[in-house]
This record gives C-alpha cells, structure tokens and sequence, in this order.
C-alpha cells in the first residue's frame, strides 16, 4: 500500500464515522466498487477512490467536514472550483499532493482525494439543471456547442420542425435549461448548480414504474437511473483493514453506469503514482507545492485549459480527418487487392465449385482463406470487400457453418452487413467484366 492509499484509507474510516453519527449513507461506486469486490486489498498503485452519496447526505457530510475536519480536510467542489468537469464533490487530504499530469480537469485542491459523486432523488430546479449542463459544455472547451443551442433555440421558434430536430440531434437534455444558464458567468452558473441541487424541487425521480428511484447524471448531462434501494441494499467487505460498504447487486449497479460491457469497463485500470505523468507525496501539502510554482511562467490552471483544448482539436478536429484519410486509403487499397485475390482465385474456380457442391465448408475456408482475411479487415475499417457474386455465394456458406450455434448477432448477419458495405460498382461489374471492356487480356 502506498501513502498516498493509506491516507485514502483513513479519510475512508472518517467518512464511515461521520456517516455513523449523522446517520448518513454511501457505497463504493465506478471503478472503486470493482476493484474492491475483487481485492482484499490494494494490488497497484493506483489514487483514484470513488464512492456515492445521496445529494442530500452530501450536504451535511460537506457541513460536518467544514466544522470538524477543516484543519486536515477540504471538499472541493462547484462552489469553490467552477472548472471541476461535472458536478461533484471531491473530499481532500490537506497534508498532501498529487497531480495526474495526463488530467485535463483543473483542480485547486490536488491531494490524496475521495471523490463523492451526488445520486439524486429529487430533481433540481431547471435553471440549476441548465446552469449544470452549460458548466459542463463549458469545461470541456464545447462554448461554441452552448452557443450553437441557444441559436437553435431562437430560429425553433421561427420554424419548429426543421431547426427543433437539429436541437434534438445535438444534445440530449432539455435545451431550455441550457438557454437560461447562457447568460451567467460560468463562475455563477456552477455556483447556482449546486444550490439548486442542495435545495431541489418536490418533484421525486421517478423509475419506468413511476416509483421512487436514485438519478445519476454523468459528465456528458446523461441521466442514469439507478436502483431505489442502493443505500440500503448493501454489504460491508473489510479492504486492507478498513470496513467499506458496497451495493449488494454489482451487475444492477455498474451496469447502469457503464452500460453495455460493464464488467469489463468497471475494471479497466486506473492511474497509478508509479506513472511517470503522475506527482505525488503524501507528507508534502498540495498548498505547499502550489505556492512553489505560483511564479512559474505558464500557470497551473493555463497548462490544464490547454491541454482540454488539445484534446477536443484532436476529437474534433485531428482525430475526424485521420479516420477520413484511413478510410480513403482502405478504398483505394481495396481496389488494388480485388484484382490480386481475383487473379490468385481463378486457378481454383473449379475446386470451389466443387466444394460449395458437396458441402464442404473446410476445404472452402482453405481455399478461400486470403479472401475472407481480406473481407474482415476491411470489416473493421467499414470497408466492403467483394470481387463476385460467386465467390461471395461461397464465402457465405463458411460464414454460415461459422454462425451455427452462436449467440453473435454479428455471425448470425455477417453476409449482410459485408454486402451493405460493398459499392454498387462491385456488385455490377465483376473484374472479368471490367478487363472485357477494355479489351484487356489476363494470362
């Protein structure tokens, strides 16, 4: 276990206590809630520590901190710290510093952290909300998207239809919210997020059954519902000593988190202090190391805003022409790779037929083994290969011997979605045909 673990630990056990005495609730949640229903302990280094409150539990713990702990512990949130990439709340060591170079999120606070994401019974007020999701566009450098709504917004009252479904298409929130937040200070808007979050409305979330039910809502304004009885459906395991409490259900939990392959995406691994991008010590107080490069000449906050700029250019902007050049490229390549396994099939023309005939898969797969290699991996670039509607009868009957027995719906429709992706000039002009016409004679 490393200090930095160690401290987490122990701002574990004080969270345990405060819950105790004030009668709160929490479980370990995301990655944390996995990683320890695997563990007795830590088996890496990694710092991040998730777990999750009910909104109104936070407040209080935030108030108990403040009044009893605020010598050794600080709560970093909205409040204090607009450019934090959603909403929550992030319990922190004071005697210590730790500093994921490889972050894009600013932190003001950036020791040995417990992070405390809200689950919400009630909703927010609108504003709040629309405050809420604005911050969010706002700090992943998406200020033009916001602005963008809010035009939609305007020309939807002029022509419904046509510029309300473009709305639709960009965001997944109610874009009312996001127009009131428009005109506030990102400071502001964050700041009326919080406390329209800690004072909500009396309107309940409600599940598919109309009953009472927890909400989460992650950094991209999406709203998960999750299960009704999550502080109370629970078991406790002792973790390197330490009693945490954990939700009973693993699968209804962190499959509503992460959705579709959640055992593996809950495990993925997390940064460790042994990163080379990572700084850490557990004895020296991050205010201690802020100070000391106050002066520097690009500042802290500076270095986080541009790397997020970085990184949305390169989602946006870099990474989109790459993926058009790749494909581009495939198609072009392609071109060039049906002539040469066409030429290379057409001394086993008759073995083919033959073998399609009786039946035999296996002497098909060996015979067109170059063709279907070639077939998934332009698969994967979303690249149709094709050279004929013979080979493609004979290939198929392999695909189908393949599907036999297997739940992929993948198998089960491979010969469709190969021959979805094949232009309509591969499919009406066979290379014989395209030779033929140019009066081209192979040998």
């Amino acid at each position: 276990m490393t200090g930095i673990q160690s401290i987490q630990l122990a701002m574990m056990e004080e969270i345990n206590s405060i819950c105790k005495s004030e009668g709160l609730s929490y479980v370990l949640s995301h990655e944390t809630a996995a990683y320890v229903k695997d563990n007795d302990g830590f088996i890496d280094e990694q710092y991040a520590f998730k777990i999750m409150m009910p909104m109104a539990d936070i407040a209080k713990l935030k108030a108990c901190v403040e009044s009893k702990y605020a010598d050794t512990r600080f709560i970093e949130s909205w409040e204090n710290n607009p450019d934090l990439l959603q909403l929550k709340f992030l319990y922190v060591d004071r005697s210590s510093t730790v500093i994921d170079g490889g972050s894009v999120e600013h932190r003001i606070a950036p020791g040995a952290t417990i992070t405390i994401f809200p689950a919400r019974s009630f909703k927010p007020e609108p504003k709040a909300l629309g405050c809420e999701h604005y911050v969010e566009l706002v700090n992943k450098s998406d200020r033009k998207k916001a602005k963008k709504i809010v035009a939609l917004k305007a020309l939807s009252r002029i022509n419904k239809e046509k510029y309300g479904k473009m709305i639709e298409s960009r965001v997944s929130v109610n874009t009312d919210y996001i127009q009131k937040a428009f005109t506030s200070s990102t400071e502001k808007a964050a700041a009326a997020a919080v406390e329209g979050n800690f004072n909500p409305t009396d309107q309940p979330y409600l599940n598919s059954k109309k009953e009472k039910c927890f909400v989460y809502i992650d950094d991209k304004g999406k709203e998960t519902e999750l299960p009704a009885n999550l502080f109370t459906k629970t078991t406790v395991k002792k973790f390197d000593g330490v009693e945490l409490t954990l939700y009973a259900a693993e699968k209804d939990f962190l499959s509503a988190i992460f959705g579709k392959g959640w055992k593996k995406r809950a495990r993925n691994p997390l940064t460790g202090t042994d990163r080379i991008t990572v700084i850490s010590d557990p004895e020296i107080p991050y205010a201690d190391y802020l100070d000391y490069i106050k002066d520097d000449e690009v500042s802290f906050k500076e270095i986080t805003v541009a790397k997020r700029e970085n990184n949305t250019w390169m989602s946006s902007v870099h990474n989109p022409a790459v993926a058009h050049t790749q494909k581009n490229f495939m198609e072009i390549r392609r071109s060039v790779e049906r002539i040469d396994i066409w030429y290379r099939l057409r001394s086993k023309r008759a073995d083919l037929k033959k073998a399609y005939e009786e039946k035999d898969v296996a002497k098909l797969r060996s015979l067109l083994s170059e063709y279907l290699r070639a077939t998934e991996r332009y698969r994967k670039e979303k690249v149709g290969f094709y050279i004929d509607d013979e080979i493609f009868t004979y290939a198929k009957l392999v695909w189908e011997e393949d599907a036999k027995g297997s739940k992929s719906k993948l198998k089960k429709e491979y010969a469709k979605r190969i021959y979805e992706l094949v232009p309509d000039i591969y499919k009406n002009e066979t290379p014989d045909e395209y030779f033929a016409k140019r009066g081209t004679v192979i040998k």
